[in-house]
């Protein structure tokens, strides 16, 4: 499997040389957009290399041909031909949209506001390698770039932060093998964006699943679960520093609004990255704990979807959880590991007893405990987690039966007639019923 990550390295030095660069390739996009929705009907049919090379001639004039918009030229002159090509393959893209919208538009009886073509926004320019960008040669802590200064394109040198280099060579990824780096603005400083493309295997057969029940009261809570239920390891994953700062912060502003004060935009600022944070954190733990416990696949719920108003004491922080974030980041961190992805449906996970003994009791006082209808005090994320390993299990076993076979097990194991009903007691009596 081949999946892209990308990594973000500071520059340390100028600002301005970089944001002039940055301004003049939006000013050649927002020119191209122009010309190439204009001339649209001559690229309509053409592919993308053809649609490149049709522009360039129309605006682009060499020593054996004119161009029809010689403006071009006069107004951006010397422009590397690697930023103009890519500014006309993002002005098409553009234009694309725009078009396609507006068919949409006029087929749909011109409902709502008419498309509008809009500007380039915020797209920022790649510098390719070799012709627009190369690494020094200090231990590759500085860079060159090819960048706009005093009406000229020259090459001007810059330092990079020598943490997020260290950072990726950490990573085993080596500088020589990232694709073209892709200039970033936030803020007043700049940065670069390197991609790498980077291969795993993943294995055919899963003989032992991670199963992760994600919430509130713990960041997430990981068991180990073999095919035949057996569960090999726990772990749960909290981080009550980052817990601490949150809350501190949610307090500065709970203060704040009862002072009458109606925008705390800072605060939230801070709120925003400490809970970036936090899932960061939380993925990168749980695949950890993945591959320490030699799992083959992360099974999770399915949270896609959900809706509906948040009441409670804790409405806040679950308006503030970042369930398909810690996801998203887990699929994406698992693959390049070598390990796969799956999740299953949330119904009944947490509210049914991984023993089969039916529904459980939350604790008022302490929603991380419940209680099984045997009177057995337990943890509810706990036992949710093992539900979510088992309810994997079962599916991978039962999906290439046949109907015949299906009722037989069901008669049996009753539990199966519905996936929201089983948990790892079924999983267990499942096993020992093929076994038999």
């Amino acid at each position: 499997m081949v999946s892209t990550v990308s990594y973000e390295v500071r520059i340390k030095d100028e600002f301005f040389f970089l944001l002039y660069t940055y301004m003049v390739y939006r000013e050649v996009v927002d020119f191209l957009i122009l010309v190439v929705n204009e001339e649209y009907e001559t690229i309509r049919g053409l592919g993308a290399k053809d649609s490149m090379t049709a522009i360039e001639r129309l605006v682009h004039s060499t020593s054996v041909r004119k161009a029809e918009y010689p403006s071009f030229d006069r107004r951006f002159h010397k422009l590397p031909s690697y930023l103009r090509r890519q500014a006309i393959n993002t002005a098409i893209g553009h234009v694309r949209t725009y078009q396609a919208n507006l068919l949409n538009w006029n087929e749909n009886g011109r409902k709502g506001g008419r498309p509008r073509l809009g500007r380039c926004g915020s797209r920022m320019p790649a510098f390719y390698k070799g012709n627009m960008f190369t690494l020094g040669e200090d231990g590759e802590y500085r860079c060159r770039l090819k960048l706009f200064i005093r009406n000229d394109w020259v090459w001007h040198e810059f330092s990079l932060n020598r943490s997020d280099l260290d950072y990726i060579a950490r990573k085993g990824l080596r500088m020589e093998d990232a694709s073209a780096p892709v200039l970033k603005k936030r803020g007043r400083r700049f940065s670069l964006v390197f991609s790498f493309e980077t291969r795993s295997e993943l294995p055919e057969v899963s003989e032992r699943a991670l199963g992760v029940d994600i919430g509130i009261n713990s960041h997430a809570v990981c068991s180990a679960i073999c095919r035949d239920g057996t569960v090999k390891g726990r772990r749960f994953i909290s981080f009550p520093e980052e817990e601490d700062r949150l809350d501190r912060i949610l307090g500065l502003i709970r203060k704040a609004n009862s002072n009458g004060s109606r925008y705390c935009h800072r605060f939230w600022r801070w709120v925003d990255n400490y809970n970036e944070r936090l899932a960061m954190l939380t993925a990168s733990a749980i695949v950890e704990t993945a591959a320490g416990m030699g799992c083959h696949v992360i099974v999770m719920e399915n949270l896609k979807g959900l809706k509906g108003r948040i009441y409670g004491s804790r409405k806040q922080r679950l308006a503030l959880w970042r369930k398909r974030e810690i996801a998203r980041r887990v699929e994406e961190m698992a693959h390049r590991k070598g390990i796969r992805f799956s999740t299953v449906c949330a119904w009944n996970t947490s509210s049914l007893a991984y023993d089969g003994s039916g529904k459980v009791v939350r604790d008022k006082d302490n929603h991380s405990l419940c209680t099984f209808s045997t009177g057995k005090k337990y943890n509810s994320d706990l036992s949710a987690s093992y539900n979510i390993g088992a309810r994997y299990f079962i599916r991978e076993i039962t999906k290439s039966f046949s109907e015949k076979r299906m009722s037989s097990l069901q008669a049996k194991v009753p539990e199966l007639q519905a996936r929201t009903r089983c948990t790892l007691a079924t999983l267990t009596s499942l096993c020992a019923v093929l076994s038999a």
